[in-house]
């Protein structure tokens, strides 16, 4: 596998990166102001795991080193900036202080088979389409 990449590539990955992540940033920041104590990190999270499902139906895993552009703002920016780990790391740490034993399980599994199934309907219509 040859990783050789040129400076001009790199600088188009990058800012393909900071585009991608800029409007999933933007999107997680409006999903954040949903209703609900951990609606807006359950949606974002969700939705991010069907967009990646989407992309990865759609692109061509053998050539994962020099992919387009909009792939790479896309999986990486967009659906990296959108999700959010660090926001469902401080929920389910506060869910645990509170000893809420029910919420934090519910809430674990929820966002771990959730994330899956929402991959997994992603791929589906990806392929489909």
């Amino acid at each position: 596998m040859n990783l050789d990449i040129s400076l001009t590539e790199a600088l188009l990955s990058t800012a393909s990166v900071a585009a991608g992540a800029f409007a999933g940033g933007l999107l997680r920041g409006l999903l954040s102001k949903l209703r609900g104590r951990y609606t807006g990190t359950a949606c974002s999270n969700m939705l991010a795991c069907f967009a990646l499902g989407i992309m990865l139906a759609r692109v061509d895993l053998g050539a994962l080193v020099h992919l387009p552009y909009w792939e790479i703002a896309f999986g990486t920016g967009f659906c990296g900036a959108l999700s959010t780990l660090a926001t469902l790391a401080r929920e389910l740490g506060n869910l645990t202080y509170e000893r809420a034993w029910i919420r934090l399980s519910l809430y674990t599994v929820f966002t771990v088979l959730g994330g899956l199934g929402a991959v997994w309907l992603g791929w589906l219509l990806g392929m489909a389409v």
